[in-house]
């Protein structure tokens, strides 16, 4: 009896080491078991020379991995090191170009200068680039101002059909008038938004050599009596006719006498901002009265009025004038450069948030815009005498005053408007 009980308990006792010491670690490992209770089990009594081995192995495959990892990194940096640029889609290629290329990326760099850097640095490299450079010239839309343009590029952008975004007339000499008008047929306009024409002054004739330069470059030029403001406005239309998506920010000179607005009311539907700078007539001959200026002005008040998208207005005369103004859709007025003494009368805008004008000290009155139901007061103007807030467009000292807290003459716009008026 005493040799049998010996026995019973090693029979008794050596299943349970077995399992926990052999059986379960071997499963582990072989089949893969994962049951949380027989995991801890074998966590406590892993023989401590298997778990280093354990920790030995991790360790080497760990090392392996690692350098597999670092050889296949290698290896891809070598393969992007040797991937040819000039694979990539043109679509591609274009996007890259316009992070460094984009002529709005400065205003200070002229869109041509902008093109001609860019076939510079690519358009030689290979017949496959100076393709894309073509493309992007193409799709992306130049701010061009022709007066910086010279003949030769000039006519190499119109052989190129290069597409134009923006663009502002040069009307210096018969020359720029004639190369001003050679882009605008032959280039793509049919992204054109903005199209200034705001010279006044009367064209210089140009010198011989620059005329036959244009001329055997295939520039037609002009005779001198075609090359007043209306003549020029005509041409333009006749260029742009049929071929420009609506334009919808125009700077243009006018003349009181004779007034022509075509260009205006071809593209009044889509005009968004519009700056008009009237002179009284290019012939020195015609005298203008007062009364001959306020019904030329009326005219003025009425296509104003017949702009449905019209939100920013910019006036600027060189002779004494009134003009009512009443529009749905205008959000900003800019007077400041009115002759002194012009003022809007009427200004019916539902929709307006900002008017600016010019303050005349002497009279604490305004020397154009709006005239205040009440004269200024010195404690009013004594920030616009010692300077106040600094007006962001023409960084000068303004004071600002809200319709609902001082009331103009004439003004019929929300209490939230703001009148700023400037030295």
């Amino acid at each position: 009896m005493s040799s049998h009980h010996p026995n019973t308990a090693k029979e008794d006792i050596m299943p349970s080491i077995t399992d926990s010491t052999i059986s379960i670690p071997c499963r582990k490992r072989k089949l893969g078991i994962k049951n949380e209770d027989e995991q801890n089990i074998a966590k406590d009594h892993v023989n401590p020379c298997d778990q280093k081995c354990v920790e030995l192995h991790q360790s080497s495959d760990m090392k392996m991995a690692s350098r597999v990892i670092e050889s296949s990194t290698e290896e891809q940096f070598r393969a992007d090191k040797e991937y040819n640029i000039e694979d990539l889609p043109a679509e591609i290629v274009c996007l890259v170009f316009s992070f460094k290329y984009h002529p709005k990326l400065s205003s200070t760099v002229q869109s041509q200068d902008t093109v001609r850097t860019l076939f510079q640095t690519f358009g030689l490299t290979s017949s496959s680039f100076r393709m894309i450079c073509f493309d992007y010239l193409h799709k992306t839309p130049l701010s061009i101002n022709a007066a910086h343009v010279n003949v030769q590029d000039a006519i190499w952008l119109a052989s190129q059909h290069a597409k134009i975004g923006s663009f502002r007339f040069s009307s210096r000499t018969h020359a720029d008038i004639g190369k001003s008008l050679h882009l605008l047929k032959s280039c793509n306009v049919s992204e054109l938004e903005l199209l200034n024409i705001s010279g006044i002054t009367e064209p210089k004739q140009s010198s011989d050599e620059e005329c036959d330069q244009a001329t055997a470059l295939g520039i037609q030029l002009f005779p001198a009596h075609s090359l007043d403001i209306q003549g020029i406005h005509m041409k333009t239309i006749e260029a742009l006719r049929g071929r420009c998506s609506p334009i919808k920010s125009m700077e243009l000179a006018c003349c009181l006498v004779p007034w022509y607005d075509q260009l205006i009311i071809n593209y009044r539907d889509s005009l968004e901002q519009l700056t008009l700078k009237i002179t009284k007539s290019q012939d020195q001959n015609i005298y203008i009265t007062s009364s001959m200026a306020l019904s030329q002005m009326a005219i003025v008040t009425k296509l104003i009025e017949s702009m449905p998208r019209l939100k920013k207005l910019k006036l600027q005369t060189w002779f004494r004038a009134d003009i009512n103004i009443k529009s749905e859709t205008l959000e900003e007025i800019d007077t400041y450069f009115m002759f002194d003494g012009s003022f809007v009368r009427k200004c019916e805008c539902p929709k307006l948030k900002h008017f600016k004008c010019r303050n005349f000290e002497q009279c604490h009155q305004c020397k154009n815009g709006v005239l205040p139901v009440l004269p200024f007061e010195d404690g009013e103007l004594v920030l616009l005498r010692h300077g106040g807030g600094i007006d962001r467009w023409y960084a000068r000292p303004s004071v600002d005053f809200r319709v609902g807290d001082r009331s103009f003459r004439g003004m019929k716009a929300p209490n939230e408007c703001i009148v700023s008026v400037k030295c």
